[in-house]
């Protein structure tokens, strides 16, 4: 891709942006910034910065004017593309490009590409660590905190690129190719941005579309019903499920993990080597194995990794036992599949912290997991009605606390010695906290404080 002297809109100025203005920057190109935020709501010296580097800045909202008048649209992917005059953009002949396509085409390296509704920022994770104990120079990156364009202007050249993408950022890659392109699992999510599941489906499944014979795909054999209706692909396609077997990739069988590449299946490792709590997690584990035999690493690296690795921050993670009470920090499960995951993991009933911001989505399905493993339930946010009315009928104790503090310290004074109070809300977080980062880390502080 030329970018000397091109003209290229950056229709967002968060971390992604600002990684992409730079970028930009370096290799000639005129930049001009747009973002729907007023200037005051950013830090003015750094943008007194970039104006002094010939930056120009448009704020307070997307003039449709703004991006008929440019080479290239680099679209941050918290701005809807139905928001843009896609109809004058088309007949202009402009191309509206995500942060993944940009930096595909500069990058020197295989990648790996993670994508799918929950444990995205687990696998990137887990295969970041089994690809550098190998002793591979590798960058993991992508919608996991760290820019894929930032990897690569900082390195172009890497071994592996692993790169978590949402589906947000596969809606404007055209060219983008992953030699290993992995699809964790679809359920419901974004319904705010999509007008049906299918296209939030076939977001996901661009993923694999640039793919060629030499390439590998890794799908969920349990959800074939969702992907069996996209394109075709040309890659290898490689399954992994906990509840049968496969015909290639890797299958649970009473406890034990095996693959197969079409053959005799092979023993892997077992459950209990696996540190992280909860069949979804099996599940990544299988995953990063499949991965793993595709690109030939070493059978006792990746025991030797999986066994090891404790997870991640605001994910199942264990933040503290007071007085025989077990807090746990689930803040990144932000939709309901990940909640009933989340409560699977549980041989008894917990008291859980719902709610936060909507999506749009359907909370029915959180009904009967709440009756089966949830013994007080504490609602909060601009959701918690809507959960509620969703819930409601069961024998848990529901209360609607008007705080994460007040959900905290009520949780505590309600609970036993045993009991788990678990923060996993099935919402997002922007209501009350600035990610869910902020509101997992809020939930720490919080608990920091009964002690």
């Amino acid at each position: 891709m030329e970018l000397k002297e091109k003209k290229v809109l950056v229709a967002g100025f968060g971390k992604t942006g600002i990684a992409c203005t730079d970028f930009l920057l370096q290799r000639g190109a005129r930049v001009v910034v747009n973002d729907n935020k007023e200037r005051s709501g950013f830090d003015n010296n750094t943008i007194k910065r970039y104006e002094e580097k010939g930056i120009e800045f448009v704020f307070g909202k997307h003039p449709g004017k703004l991006f008929l008048d440019v080479d290239i649209i680099l679209i941050s992917p918290g701005i809807d593309p139905r928001n843009l005059p896609h109809e004058e953009i088309r007949k202009k002949g402009i191309p509206v490009i995500s942060e993944i396509e940009l930096a595909y085409q500069f990058a020197e390296g295989k990648i790996i590409g993670v994508t799918g509704t929950n444990g995205k920022t687990t696998v990137t994770t887990l295969l970041g660590e089994l690809f550098k104990k190998a002793g591979y120079a590798t960058a993991v990156c992508g919608n996991i905190g760290f820019p894929f364009i930032t990897a690569v202007n900082d390195q172009s050249s890497y071994d592996y690129f692993i790169v978590e993408i949402s589906s947000f950022q596969l809606e404007a890659v055209h060219t983008f190719r992953a030699h290993g392109g992995i699809l964790l699992n679809i359920s419901p999510d974004h319904m705010d941005r999509y007008a049906a599941q299918e296209d939030y489906v076939r977001a996901k499944w661009k993923i694999f579309l640039k793919q060629c014979e030499n390439d590998w795909a890794i799908v969920n054999a349990m959800q074939a019903d969702c992907w069996k209706k996209m394109p075709s692909i040309h890659s290898r396609i490689l399954e992994f499920s906990s509840k049968g077997s496969v015909t290639q990739g890797c299958f649970l069988k009473e406890g034990m993990i095996y693959y197969t590449d079409g053959s005799v299946p092979i023993p892997v490792m077992t459950t209990d080597m696996i540190r992280l709590k909860g069949m979804h997690n099996v599940e990544n584990v299988m995953v990063c194995i499949i991965a793993a035999q595709q690109e030939h690493l070493d059978k006792e690296i990746v025991h030797e990794v999986i066994s090891t690795f404790k997870g991640l921050p605001h994910r199942m993670e264990v933040v503290s036992e007071i007085n025989g009470r077990i807090f746990i920090n689930d803040s990144k499960a932000t939709n309901p599949d990940a909640v009933v995951k989340a409560l699977e993991g549980f041989k008894r009933k917990v008291i859980i912290i719902l709610g936060g911001k909507d999506k749009e989505l359907d909370y029915s399905d959180l009904k009967e997991s709440i009756q089966n493993h949830v013994k007080i339930a504490m609602l909060i946010g601009e959701t918690k009605h809507k959960i509620y009315e969703a819930v409601k009928g069961t024998a848990v104790k529901i209360l609607f606390p008007d705080t994460l503090e007040e959900a905290v310290k009520t949780a505590y004074s309600l609970s036993e010695p045993g009991d788990i109070v678990l923060l996993s809300p099935a919402c997002a977080s922007f209501d009350m906290f600035k990610d869910y980062v902020d509101r997992g880390n809020t939930f720490k502080r919080i608990v920091a404080g009964l002690v």
